[in-house]
């Protein structure tokens, strides 16, 4: 497979790194969402940078009893508590486990759980294997029959190639053409067949931003992926 090349070094924490940015821009949703869910003053809206798919969804209505959460790393936990102020109001279950560990307790216990997986900007993460890895313990953790569904996005390539990930560790961003060839091992390899459903474009989410920034590849794109078990 193809490896393109960058300047450019994930995990990189100094300021000098050309995705840092001090400005604020804070779209009318995000607004909404510290303002209305977490309660946050107006005028304090702009010291609070991170945000998070699971709040929208119970503030759109989702019972947070419902909902589990899988992340790795726990200080992200602790901060999403902070930022939404709901701690005491929240009833999601976080669950701290690495989703590329096969033996966790904690990701065992919860399979053939649920109806629903969404997968919010993460898979690119990874390399294919990697990711596969991921998308197995993902089938597992659904209820073994037809009609669930995988859903969410991924930061995306025009060619389907891997790009140096975090550390410079090799990483797959997909077009269609490398996606659909990855589900169709995934079928194979987990006896399931899968439904795609799929759309590549040019920036995340439905809003276009203001401006494409400066460190963004010429090719980069952005997959978003509805994926239903049919059998």
């Amino acid at each position: 497979m193809q490896v393109a090349s960058s300047p450019i070094v994930l995990g990189d924490k100094s300021k000098a790194a050309p995705w840092y940015s001090i400005e604020a821009r804070i779209t009318p949703e995000a607004r909404e969402m510290l303002q209305e869910y977490a309660g946050i003053p107006p005028e304090d809206v702009k010291d609070h940078i991170l945000t998070t798919d699971l709040r929208r969804l119970v503030h759109d209505g989702v019972d947070s009893a419902k909902t589990v959460a899988v992340e790795l790393e726990q200080g992200y936990i602790d901060a999403g508590y902070e930022l939404f102020r709901d701690r005491d109001t929240l009833r999601t279950r976080f669950v701290n486990a690495d989703m590329l560990d096969d033996r966790s307790a904690e990701l065992d216990a919860l399979e053939g759980s649920f109806d629903t997986a969404h997968l919010g900007l993460c898979l690119h993460l990874w390399n294919r294997e990697e990711q596969m890895v991921v998308l197995g313990r993902v089938i597992r953790l659904l209820k073994q029959k037809p009609g669930v569904v995988i859903l969410g996005h991924a930061a995306g390539h025009a060619d389907g190639i891997d790009v140096p990930g975090v550390a410079n560790r090799p990483a797959l961003r997909h077009n269609q053409e490398s996606w659909e060839k990855m589900w169709a091992d995934i079928s194979k390899q987990t006896g399931t067949k899968w439904e795609l459903k799929t759309e590549v474009s040019d920036y995340p989410g439905t809003r276009e931003p203001e401006g494409r920034p400066s460190w963004w590849d010429k090719d980069m794109r952005f997959l978003g992926f509805e994926v239903t078990r049919v059998e």
